[in-house]
């Protein structure tokens, strides 16, 4: 346990890591605030996304969600914090097609706060592996572009056992005097 506080404390010092927390605490917020407001009969009847007339409500997976995310973060396990986002952003459009476009229906700060929540958590997420893939790539061995140039055999120069002249190694006569080698 020891092990996973100071992970997550140095994790702390990574700004994209802050901004997802943040992110889910919007997102987990926005569940208990007030999601929107129906004009029913001349009554305004205001809802959260936590409790509707007394009985939980599909907030209830909103919180499931942002949790197992963090935990899921505090383990480093930041790949694997976008399935239940996932489910997460499922729930939030099917929630927006029941109440965007309604005429009695005024959208609350809760919505725009879960909205808010789920877009900041799913940036924070991209950044975080998108950081930790460039760490990877930083700590690779890098491959230097290495040029070779086409090695020319030397030639030695050789002298004539008739006259001395210099001559070079390859050659089958002498250059003065002409003597075969």
């Amino acid at each position: 346990m020891d092990k996973l506080v100071e992970n997550f404390k140095n994790r702390l010092q990574d700004k994209f890591f802050v901004i997802t927390l943040i992110a889910l605490a919007v997102l987990i917020i926005g569940v208990f605030l007030p999601l929107c407001t129906m004009d029913v009969y001349f009554i305004k009847v205001s809802t959260n996304y936590f409790m509707n007339e007394g009985e939980l409500a599909d907030g209830i997976f909103v919180l499931i969600g942002a949790i197992a995310t963090l935990v899921l973060l505090a383990y480093n396990k930041d790949k694997f914090g976008f399935i239940p986002l996932g489910l997460l952003v499922l729930l939030l459009i099917n929630l927006s097609t029941d109440l965007v476009g309604q005429e009695y229906v005024k959208l609350g700060i809760g919505y725009y706060a879960m909205i808010l929540g789920l877009g900041g958590s799913i940036f924070g997420l991209v950044m975080l592996i998108k950081n930790d893939n460039d760490v990877k790539l930083a700590n690779q061995p890098k491959v230097v572009d290495a040029k070779f140039e086409e090695v020319k055999p030397t030639t030695t120069a050789s002298f004539c056992s008739n006259c001395g002249a210099k001559n070079t190694d390859n050659s089958a006569f002498c250059s003065e005097c002409g003597n075969k080698f």
